[in-house]
């Protein structure tokens, strides 16, 4: 395993320091994993110097999972299937549906 120290951001020194090594009088920030998960989902903003601004990017268009939507590869034998299927489907607040053939 791979130890590491926690690191904050600070102000003063523009730039990332280990916390164990900063006086209590030093302003640090930080930003948890579960707050930029919840800052993605919200679309809120995320500071400039808590990452490059081409991986905020990135971790914008993948975040919130559910604008990505989803696809379900299915084999109905009978058409009553699909349908029952659709109508469960639908039932599923936020999930709009989309029959796909193949010829």
């Amino acid at each position: 395993m791979v130890s590491f120290k926690e690191l904050v951001y600070v102000p003063d020194y523009g730039k990332f320091k280990p916390v164990d090594e900063l006086s209590e009088n030093v302003t640090k920030l930080n930003i948890s994993g579960t707050e930029l998960r919840q800052r993605l989902y919200d679309g809120t903003e995320i500071p400039d110097w808590f990452s490059f601004p081409e991986v905020l990017e990135e971790l914008r268009k993948t975040l919130p999972l559910y604008r990505n939507g989803f696809t379900i590869f299915s084999q109905a034998y009978q058409d009553q299937e699909i349908n029952y299927r659709k109508c469960c489907f639908n039932q599923v607040n936020g999930i709009g549906w989309k029959t796909c053939h193949s010829t």
